[in-house]
């Protein structure tokens, strides 16, 4: 029996994301009460294995096109498993206050997302804020989400994990379409693995893999059936993410210059489609860098913080040439060299410090040719070879197998080609070389940087499972499960939910932007002579200390953000979230000294300057957005 059939798309498309919508919503009830803290370090193996069950399952059902079967069920059923991956990930971060690489206790942002909360704090306020980075759409978009959460900074990040979900299902089930279950499965367990490095965090990483993952699912489909428009929204909706989170940025002329011949569009209206895909990225490019001008006024561009990075390849190739020891540049984090060879360089203006990084970047280059050129085909090598390309997949065996399907999908989308597909195989065989020559301009950021174009990498994988699937079966005598499954060309309701989704995204942050200094006026209209303005959303905050389940003992093996408190005060206090260890003081002291539970979370001083704060409070029964006038101390802020 054949899993192969066809049926029409539009009501599989509607019945996944429902599907995924379900599972999310009901793992995120019930999945924290059902399963304990660990699990959540053990999410990623199960999710490949049941992905290869459910592919399994699917041989044994019966086919009747445009009724239940393989067609329909299988794409469910992958949908729903997704959608319950995700929100088990979250519903175990978030009761269990667990920490990640962007969040500690199950809340609290560390690093650059604790940066990308306060920016976003700093607009709703001020309305403008101070970035090194200068890219504006995930500050914005932040900014969207605490100002319709009431600044619950726990709610922001949830929105973004459940559409995060319905992408991952679509693109999923698009590969299973093409490549066939099994493919679907890994393709699945890639993307579900990528972003459960980046959920709960307040980064860029999040909004800049979901638009990449449903820009690059657009694209996939108008080059199956040479539909120009979709393959410029698509183009579109890829350059969002690109410029919300910086990526391989050759992704977008190489993807332009392949569709002059790649689309099967008659010339001359060929050449058409690069011309309108160019006055797209340049229109988009433009827009952003003028929103950034408003909201950023002392940002100098889009990219800023990118020369650091080539800088750095650079510094590679010398190290590599002998022209440079060791001994003289950073170890690890080397992007940070170009500060070390240029002291002063970081207390300039952000305007003048770019500037200042371009004259640095010519002449670096232009003294030390060779080593550009050889720190570039170094970092090309390391990125291919040492298998930096899936370093976000931490269990290296399934990472070895990952790379390995990579590889074949890339091998057999260039014998595609020669043999004459121009499409789908030509298109994924240029957008694979554009991301390996991005690489040189890019180090250090293999783990976060292929958020906008990992989607591209996951099709390749999912392009060589089908064959290699198909191959072992011959060989083991095993049902055959490689088969992908002819679907009909009407598929404008997937397009249609992957647009939605992308604009839903993008408004979000629009209505950011439209939020600016909202907070000043907002609640209560406090007098505040030398004081400063308070806020804070106690709807928000979770329950720490004696009888609660975040109590000394579960707190040994944690850091925590605070210093000490008074527990017995009846006042509300806030300590400076500025302390450069704040992730290093135990926990254990503050609980030990606990006669009852507080109450922990986030609090936003509304004044110039916006520093971050975590607010302490007695528990009770308050709760909602409270304000007053706080008064600086030397332990940090004092409620009145």
């Amino acid at each position: 029996m054949s899993t192969q059939g066809t049926i029409d798309t539009a009501r599989v498309d509607v019945a996944v994301v429902i599907a995924a919508l379900g599972g999310f919503v009901l793992s995120a009830l019930i999945g924290a009460q059902v399963l304990g803290a660990s699990a959540l370090y053990m999410l990623n193996v199960p999710m490949i294995v049941a992905g290869l069950v459910i592919a399994a399952s699917m041989r044994f059902l019966p086919l009747r096109a445009n009724q239940l079967g393989p067609v329909f069920l299988g794409p469910v059923f992958l949908g729903i498993t997704i959608g319950i991956f995700v929100g088990l990930y979250m519903a175990l971060l978030d009761q269990h206050a667990l920490f990640t690489r962007w969040v500690d206790w199950g809340s609290f942002q560390t690093g650059d997302a604790d940066d990308f909360l306060g920016t976003a704090f700093a607009y709703l306020v001020d309305g403008n804020f101070a970035t090194p980075r200068g890219r504006v759409i995930s500050n914005l978009l932040y900014a969207g989400l605490l100002d319709l959460g009431n600044m619950d900074v726990r709610i922001a990040t949830w929105p973004l994990a459940a559409a995060l979900a319905v992408a991952i299902a679509l693109f999923a089930t698009d590969c299973w379409r093409s490549f066939g279950p099994v493919a679907g499965a890994i393709a699945a367990y890639m993307a579900i693995d990528y972003g459960q490095d980046h959920l709960g965090g307040i980064s860029t990483e999040i909004p800049g893999f979901l638009l990449g993952l449903l820009g690059t699912q657009l694209i996939l489909r108008a080059t199956r059936f040479g539909n120009w428009q979709g393959f410029l929204i698509g183009i579109a909706i890829l350059t969002l993410a690109l410029l919300t989170r910086m990526g391989a940025l050759f992704i977008l002329p190489t993807l332009l210059m392949w569709s002059i011949w790649g689309l099967g569009i008659s010339r001359p209206r060929s050449f058409m489609i690069p011309t309108a895909g160019i006055v797209l990225i340049i229109g988009l490019f433009a827009a952003n860098s003028s929103i950034t001008r408003e909201v950023v006024p002392d940002s100098a561009g889009g990219f800023v913080n990118a020369a650091d990075s080539w800088y750095a390849t650079v510094v590679e190739g010398q190290l590599a040439l002998g022209e440079r020891s060791e001994e003289d540049v950073i170890p690890v984090t080397r992007w940070r060299q170009i500060y070390l060879d240029n002291p002063g360089l970081e207390e300039l203006p952000s305007a003048e410090m770019s500037a200042r990084k371009a004259d640095i970047i010519v002449s670096a280059v232009l003294d030390h040719p060779l080593a550009a050129v050889v720190g570039s085909v170094r970092e090309i090598g390391i990125y291919l070879f040492k298998f930096k390309i899936l370093r976000s997949i931490e269990i290296k065996p399934l990472r070895f197998l990952c790379y390995f399907l990579i590889m074949t999908g890339l091998v057999a989308s260039i014998i595609a080609w020669r043999r004459g597909d121009r499409g789908t195989a030509a298109m994924l065989t240029v957008s694979f070389g554009a991301i390996l020559a991005s690489q040189p301009f890019l180090y250090g950021g293999e783990s976060r940087v292929p958020a906008p174009t990992f989607g591209f990498l996951i099709a390749l994988a999912a392009a060589g499972t089908g064959p290699l699937v198909s191959r072992l079966q011959n060989l083991l005598r095993l049902p055959n499960m490689a088969q992908s499954m002819s679907v009909s060309k009407t598929g404008a309701m997937r397009d249609a939910i992957a647009f939605t989704l992308a604009m839903l995204v993008i408004g979000t942050a629009f209505y950011g932007y439209q939020s600016g200094r909202s907070w000043l006026s907002r609640g209560a209209d406090l007098d505040c002579p030398e004081r400063l303005r308070f806020a804070a959303n106690l709807d928000s905050f979770r329950a720490i200390g004696p009888g609660t389940p975040l109590d000394r003992n579960g707190a040994a093996s944690r850091k925590a953000l605070i210093q000490e408190m008074d527990a017995s005060s009846s006042r509300l206090v806030a300590f400076s979230f500025n302390a450069p260890d704040h992730r290093f003081e135990p926990m254990e002291r503050m609980l030990e000294s606990l006669t009852r539970p507080v109450r922990v979370g986030y609090g936003l001083r509304l004044a110039p300057g916006g520093e971050r704060t975590i607010v302490y409070a007695p528990i009770d029964d308050r709760a909602g957005l409270i304000q007053g006038c706080a008064t600086v101390t030397d332990i940090g802020i004092e409620l009145r």
